[in-house]
């Protein structure tokens, strides 16, 4: 259940950070502030999100399950790595970027959107993976 409201949240920031970085700003001061805020917690909701993946959650289920699947989930969990480097990127610049920089806005709102297609394509591939183990289980014991 706990993974699951978590799952809920970092899908409902997904499409927070989405819709704030696609609609025209309607002032830039705003935009920024409402970017900083939205992905300061999208950050720790993500991390959490993937803490509890990889400690007890569903990656050591899998490996239980499937050994095999050992090079997935590492690079899954390197995945994890690189999105919490990136987020620290991304609150950087935004940090760095004033009102009045619209090339800047307009950079964070496109390296955003980058980081949520990103961030959407690495929750398909891991629900795939844990549906894959799924079905095998459950083929092999009918």
């Amino acid at each position: 259940m706990w993974m699951s409201a978590e799952h809920e949240r970092v899908e409902r920031l997904i499409e927070a950070l989405d819709a704030a970085t696609r609609q025209p700003p309607v002032g830039a001061a705003e935009l920024l502030d409402a970017l900083r805020s939205l992905l300061g917690e999208f950050r720790t909701s993500l991390l959490t999100h993937f803490g509890l993946e990889e400690d007890g959650g569903y990656l050591n289920a899998v490996l239980t399950r499937r050994p095999t699947l050992d090079r997935q989930v590492e690079q899954l969990k390197d995945e994890h790595r690189q999105f919490a480097v990136l987020l620290d990127h991304l609150l950087a610049m935004l940090d760095a970027t004033g009102p009045a920089d619209f090339l800047l806005i307009r950079e964070c709102c496109a390296r955003i959107q980058s980081f949520v297609a990103c961030t959407r394509d690495h929750e398909q591939r891991e629900n795939a993976l844990v549906a894959d183990v799924q079905n095998i289980d459950i083929g092999t014991s009918d």
